[in-house]
Parts: C-alpha cells; structure tokens; sequence
C-alpha cells in the first residue's frame, strides 16, 4: 500500500537526520555516520510485527492507522491492524488476540482513560510495549513506553483567544464530545481561558463526536437562543452536522472547530468555519512509531508525553499539518527525537 512512497520518505528521513547531526556536531559533514547510521540505515522494526488497536473506522482513526502502518513499513516492520468498532469490549478484546499472536509491540488507540489503564497491564504483564495515542494519566505512565496526543488546554486555549475574536459581543454555545473523556474537560477549560467570558455561554452540550447528534444539538440550540451569535465544536466530523442544521443561518451564527481534517479545511475555505485549530493523526501515529521503535533499541522517551503538534487555522491561513500519510509527514513524525510541541 505504501511501497510507491518508500524512496521519498527515506529521502525526506535522510535529510532531516543528516541536517539534526549537522547541528549537533557543528559541522555539515557527515562522513562518520554517526546519528544517520543509528536512525536511518538501521531498521529497528526489521522482522518484528507490530498490532495497530484502531479506536474505529472514522476518518481520524483511519488517517492514523495510515500513518502508523507507512512509519512501521518505513522503519522494516510489518503491522497488523485490530478494529474495536468504538466498543470497549471488542478493544479489550483486540489487546487480548495481539498478545495472544506474540506481537513484537502495540501502538493502542484507547476508547477511555479506564479501558486503557487495563490493556496496558494487560500488555506490560506479557512484557509487550505499548506507545498510545491519546490516553496519557501519571497513572498509566509506567506501563507504557510513551504517550503522543495534543495538549487539549492549550489548543483550546488558543481557539477561545480567536473566536472571542470573530465574535467579539453576543451568546455563545459549545457542543463538546462526549462526556467522561479527559480531553473534553481539557478543551472545556482551555477554550473558557481563552475566550475570556464565560457568562456568554449560554448552552454546552455533549455531541459526542457524531454529526448526527450535533445536527439535532444544534437544532434544539438555535430554537432556544434564535440571538445565538457563535457556536463551538468539538470536532469537523461534529461540525458538518452543526452547518446543515444552521443552514441559512451560517454566517449569522459564527462556527469554530478543531480537528484541522481535509472536511474542516473545505468548510473554512466555503465560509462556513471561521477559525478550527488542527493537528494532524498521521504525524501523531507517525510519532507514536518512533517512540516505539526507540523503546525496542533500548531507548526511553523522557519525558513519556509527547505532546502533538497543532496550528490555528482560518480561511485565509490553513496552517496545521496535513492529515495525509505523505511522504513528507511521515518523515516528519520519524525524526528522532519526534516534533513533540512545547505548547
């Protein structure tokens, strides 16, 4: 599947580990082969197979599960990839069945802070490493080799500062994912920081991460408060139900979001976003690998959060990183060490 793009994601590689040894030594030469003979002419992945714990088939799940699958190829493995269909038990289920196959590693993709709390005993009982995407408690910290997600406070944090921007006087509401999930608490706090007025909000409820359920979210939302004069969403996939149940009303009612997802990008530049603050999961899933493949050649991610890189976006600027597994992402995620975001 991604054997047309190996050449140009060891080409990006090389010369991103050639110009960080260039740094490092102070010198452009490289003829020792130092950090590029470690990092890049190894395949620390050779031979070994790693379990892909895929959350399920939406499309960030399914852009992460790429991009983890072209970072494992690009680092000599080979994966294989276990679909918990959003359900808890079939996760718990998939962990069991990858350990039973005696995989040489997980990259887990957990549904709840509890569910992964178990498979990572589970996994760290069977002497298995695990990286995780999204998941991270001081907690959990122990049983795994590293965490990657982005940091919710911030990134919403930043989203508030530019909707209270857009929408500078008038009510507000929020339709947050869905409830019990950290990140959501996160987003919560950080967007209220940011936005700087919480009396305006007057409506926050749980979408749970399906546009359906936003779309008659939205509905009730706008027949409550018809002065509605912005609305905030937890994901793209949520937004495009919000927009069709706002109909005529887009523009009236100004809408952000965050995900950054090919969908997002198309409602920004349409005008029916006015700012989303995006990462990209196959970077995420891309990082999570390298973390991984470090912890198999006996070097451990310190500190164990990597945080994800993110960007704000707006229809004149779509900034963040793509969420296509390219060549130029994947190389990205497999530096070493990863783009972990400060912020």
């Amino acid at each position: 599947m991604f054997g047309s793009n190996q050449r140009r994601i060891g080409a990006v590689l090389a010369a991103m580990l050639l110009a960080l040894t260039a740094a490092a030594c102070g010198s452009s030469d490289a003829s020792d082969g130092g950090q590029v003979a470690a990092t890049n002419s190894a395949k620390p992945l050779d031979g070994k197979t790693i379990a892909i714990i895929q959350s399920g088939a939406a499309e960030y799940y399914l852009k992460s599960t790429a991009g983890s699958q072209a970072a494992i190829e690009e680092l000599g493995g080979e994966s294989k990839v276990f679909d918990s269909a959003f359900d808890t038990t079939k996760e718990l289920a998939n962990v069991n069945s990858a350990i039973a196959s005696q995989v040489d590693g997980i990259i887990l993709f957990p549904l709840s802070d509890a569910s992964a709390k178990a498979e990572l005993r589970l996994a760290n009982n069977a002497d298995i490493p695990v990286s995780v995407l999204y998941g991270y408690s001081e907690e959990n910290e122990d049983n795994a080799v590293g965490f990657v997600q982005v940091n919710f406070y911030n990134q919403a944090k930043a989203l508030g500062e530019a909707f209270a921007k857009e929408v500078p006087e008038g009510p507000i509401a929020i339709i947050s994912g869905t409830v019990g999930r950290s990140e959501v608490v996160a987003f919560h706090d950080g967007f209220v920081a940011g936005f700087g007025d919480a009396s305006r909000i007057v409506e926050e409820v749980a979408g749970n991460y399906d546009r359906k359920v936003a779309f008659n979210a939205t509905q009730d939302i706008i027949t409550k408060h018809p002065d509605l004069a912005g609305l905030v969403v937890g994901n793209e996939d949520m937004a495009v139900g919000a927009v069709a149940a706002l109909g005529d009303k887009v523009g009236q009612v100004k809408v952000a979001s965050q995900n950054g997802s090919p969908e997002g990008n198309a409602m920004l530049q349409a005008g029916k976003l006015v700012v989303t603050v995006g990462a990209s999961p196959s970077q995420e899933a891309t990082m999570s690998v390298r973390l991984l493949a470090n912890a198999l050649m006996g070097k451990e991610a310190d500190p164990k959060l990597c945080q994800t890189p993110w960007a704000i976006n707006t229809p004149d600027s779509i900034v963040s990183v793509s969420w296509e597994p390219t060549p130029e992402v994947i190389g990205s995620g497999l530096a070493d060490p990863p783009p972990c975001s400060a912020e």
